[in-house]
């Protein structure tokens, strides 16, 4: 079961958050802080995690977030996604800036996050969307506050968490559950694996 945990971009909690043998770091805030972090964290031994960035389509454009963080070279972009194109249009902005800074071409992976319900009419589309898509993951927070449930257990949340699991399954990429952080690490862990998913992503400690 791969864990993904999500920190804040503080380079003063950087080294407590590497010693949680976590798989990956999510970091999360603005681009330059994010970039901070990704630069302090490949100061570390070869052993460290992968180490991953989320934007969000609000605030900086993912052109200006881009610009400061492809610099400090992410292994992967986590981005909400609505279709397919959008891992594409991505992916073709991802080329353009590795071929800039002299990076391997492909070496940056997509992570395309599912957080509202227009992406469930439209998985079909993330099957062939780009070599670069590594997993398709599922915002429970994000996607019930969408549908403004209040029950993280609802028919329609739980409706569209397997179908993006049967999405991921059909492309033959990983699916990752976020969690909803409403119960311990372990309980969490153990119904993800059981319901068919290969990676948690969760601030909770491994």
């Amino acid at each position: 079961m791969l864990v993904h945990l999500r920190v804040p971009s503080e380079v003063s909690k950087l080294e407590n958050a590497l010693a949680r043998g976590a798989d990956a770091l999510w970091f999360e805030g603005s681009a330059s802080a994010m970039a901070d972090c990704l630069r302090a964290a490949r100061q570390h031994a070869a052993s460290r995690p992968q180490l991953y960035v989320r934007l969000d389509r609000h605030g900086e454009t993912i052109e200006e977030a881009l610009n400061e963080l492809m610099p400090a070279a992410p292994d992967g972009i986590a981005l909400p996604v609505r279709k397919g194109t959008d891992v594409e249009h991505l992916g073709v902005k991802l080329a353009v800036r590795e071929a800039e800074l002299g990076l391997e071409d492909g070496i940056t992976q997509i992570i395309g996050l599912v957080t509202a319900p227009a992406a469930i009419f439209q998985l079909a589309t993330f099957t062939a969307a780009s070599h670069r898509l590594a997993a398709l993951g599922f915002d429970t927070q994000s996607f019930a506050a969408a549908l403004s449930a209040r029950d993280l257990d609802s028919g329609p949340l739980n409706l569209a968490r397997n179908l993006t699991l049967l999405a991921a399954k059909a492309a033959g990429i990983p699916a990752l559950l976020i969690g909803e952080e409403t119960e311990g690490f372990a309980a969490a862990s153990q119904a993800a694996k059981r319901d068919g998913f290969e990676g948690i992503v969760t601030r909770s400690a491994p």
